[in-house]
């Protein structure tokens, strides 16, 4: 049927051309941007998941670039500090030379000098972006040893955010530290004052010439007070028991509140056997007190059960006692109820006329145990932190029956004690009596004295604070210990990398006159500089290390980035060979629409004609 109001078939193409048209578009729009999700309206789950995965890429591109700046800084501090071990290598070469007899030591020294300011000069100039690792000033309120390198960007399933870092103690690469406040705190690796010693016959000693008196800061043996010696003797065992009592009690009996007659009822448990019953006759109401109770108590027990006893402390006070054979922690006892009620009408209570109330359960006491022998002795005086350099030495007695034995503690035990995985300790730095006990407990061990022996443990007795307490493991009265001849040295003269002078004038200055003592100074000074080479060694291997795991987490970060960027390509990303074919697809269908238009418009001219 043809009619003039509605060209079905008309509508019907123009339908399927503006469909068509749609879909040309989006196609087009596809390849134009190469996105088959460019907006949320495309696939709102998609292009969130994409969008967020992008936001972070952007912050792991970040990661990349910190971990590039941390990376240049770590060989910054590297590079300075190869530099330093080369030139310490020379300066010992020529603290050998010097040791000769017929050596020139002025123009040797001149030589030391320059290689003195180079490596000052290494250590102020090995810095990056503003960041030296090597040359300090730890006085400094803005000084932080512990740095940070961005390294990594995490998000959980939950959304939550976290950035990670790798850490860096940067403490044991300090070569010069300009704080002239310092003296009680570790200076860089050049310019700490080191102890001088040498072997005389056979034997470690440190030298009392050759360079700067001692400084160091442990002349209070850390508040070791046992001069005098402190001796104590082990305890036998005792064979003796007690049994359970309870905790005192206040009586408060209020008259008015009952009448002559009236019960109270006592309710215990004893040895493990609940509901031990005890009913206290109130014979006169009026003139009732506690021995009264007593009396009535005793009548009561010995009714109900003789395991029970109530008797008046010296002040005053109600104290009830397990009386069965039971001694030890088999005695048990505890006051669960106390009932008052009219005398034969036990279900009418009375309330207010008692005042004692329930109790926790109390056990006697079991046959005491041998002790041996226990040493309470002051250790760490104060809050004041004790600090040993490395020529400072704590040395006391621990006499044991009859033989004594040497204990010392040095800066080496203090940083062996107090290092854990992961944070060594080098500043033989004792920060309170816990730490105290670390490391006397080391000592003892080093010295010959096993655990298994001799025990130290940080003092619990009221009023001990601060104190160590020294227990012998073996018990009874024949365990003798003595803990005494507490005596602190700051060790001998000590010289800095950087403060050495070889010339004869200097040394003269320094206490070493003869020729003898200055080849003894100068050999102290190889071992001050050999021991400076080694921590420089031992500073650049942990810089490496560290670089190590930076250049891996760039490559892991550079990957992953990768892997994100193709995951998100799958998500948003249009097929082009795909989207090519359904071009060429939709430009015919669309070409067809317009056809099957015209044709259907061209049926209203038909109707037209029959009306000519």
């Amino acid at each position: 049927m043809s009619s003039i109001n509605f060209n079905s078939a008309a509508t019907q193409a123009l339908r399927t051309l503006q469909t068509s048209n749609t879909q040309l578009d989006a196609t087009q729009k596809r390849i134009s941007t190469g996105l088959a999700i460019g907006e949320a309206k495309d696939n709102a789950a998609y292009w969130s998941i994409s969008t967020t995965m992008k936001s972070d890429n952007k912050a792991l591109s970040t990661v990349t670039d910190a971990l590039g700046l941390g990376a240049a800084t770590l060989d910054t501090a590297y590079q300075g500090l190869s530099a330093s071990k080369d030139v310490l290598d020379e300066i010992k070469s020529k603290l050998t030379a010097a040791l000769g007899s017929n050596v020139d030591r002025t123009a040797i020294q001149a030589e030391i000098e320059s290689l003195q300011e180079q490596l000052k000069s290494i250590a102020n100039s090995s810095t990056f972006s503003g960041e030296n690792w090597l040359s300090v000033n730890s006085g400094l309120s803005s000084y932080d040893s512990d740095k940070t390198i961005v390294s990594s960007f995490t998000r959980d399933i939950s959304g939550n955010v976290t950035v990670g870092e790798i850490q860096i103690d940067t403490r044991n690469t300090v070569l010069l530290d300009s704080n002239t406040a310092a003296a009680a705190t570790k200076k860089g690796i050049l310019d700490s004052e080191i102890g001088l010693s040498a072997k005389v016959g056979g034997v470690e000693t440190a030298l009392t010439f050759g360079g700067t008196a001692g400084t160091g800061n442990s002349t209070n043996a850390g508040g070791l007070t046992t001069t005098a010696g402190v001796a104590q003797n082990g305890v036998d065992a005792v064979a003796s028991a007690t049994k359970a009592k309870l905790d005192p009690q206040t009586f408060a009996f209020t008259k008015g509140t009952m009448v002559d007659g009236d019960d109270i009822q006592l309710t215990f448990t004893v040895d493990g056997t609940p509901s031990v019953n005890v009913t206290v006759d109130v014979a006169d109401a009026d003139d009732f007190d506690i021995d009264d109770f007593l009396t009535a108590f005793a009548t009561g027990a010995t009714a109900a059960s003789a395991t029970i006893a109530a008797s008046k402390d010296a002040d005053g006070k109600l104290v009830f006692t397990n009386t069965s054979s039971n001694t030890g922690a088999a005695s048990t006892l505890q006051l669960t109820a106390v009932i008052t009620h009219q005398d034969a009408t036990p279900a009418t209570t009375r309330t207010g006329t008692i005042g004692f109330t329930t109790a926790a359960s109390r056990a006697g006491l079991p046959v005491s145990a041998a002790k041996g022998a226990e040493v309470t002795v002051g250790a760490f005086g104060g809050s004041t932190a004790v600090t040993l350099d490395e020529n400072d030495t704590i040395k006391f007695d621990v006499t044991l029956g009859s033989t004594t034995t040497k204990v010392t503690v040095n800066q080496a035990i203090v940083n062996e004690a107090l290092s854990v995985p992961g944070t060594p300790v080098t500043d033989g730095k004792i920060d309170d009596v816990a730490d105290y006990q670390k490391v006397v407990a080391l000592a003892l061990t080093k010295a010959g004295i096993p655990a298994s022996t001799l025990t130290v443990e940080v003092s619990t007795n009221s009023g001990d604070t601060d104190k160590l307490l020294f227990k012998t493991v073996a018990t009874g009265a024949a365990q003798s210990l003595t803990i005494g001849n507490a005596v602190a040295s700051n060790g001998g003269s000590t010289i800095s990398v950087t403060g050495m002078d070889i010339t004869d004038d200097a040394l003269n200055g320094l206490g070493a006159i003869t020729a003898e003592q200055r080849v003894q100074a100068i050999t102290a000074y190889i071992n001050v500089v050999n021991g400076a080479i080694n921590k420089v060694t031992a500073a650049a291997s942990s810089i490496g290390a560290v670089s190590k795991r930076v250049e891996l987490q760039q490559t892991f970060v550079q990957n992953l980035m990768d892997t994100i960027e193709q995951g998100i390509s799958g998500l948003v990303d249009a097929d082009m060979n795909e989207e090519s074919t359904k071009l060429q697809a939709l430009q015919v269908k669309q070409q067809l629409g317009v056809q099957a238009l015209s044709i259907a418009n061209q049926s209203a001219q038909n109707v037209l004609r029959l009306f000519q």
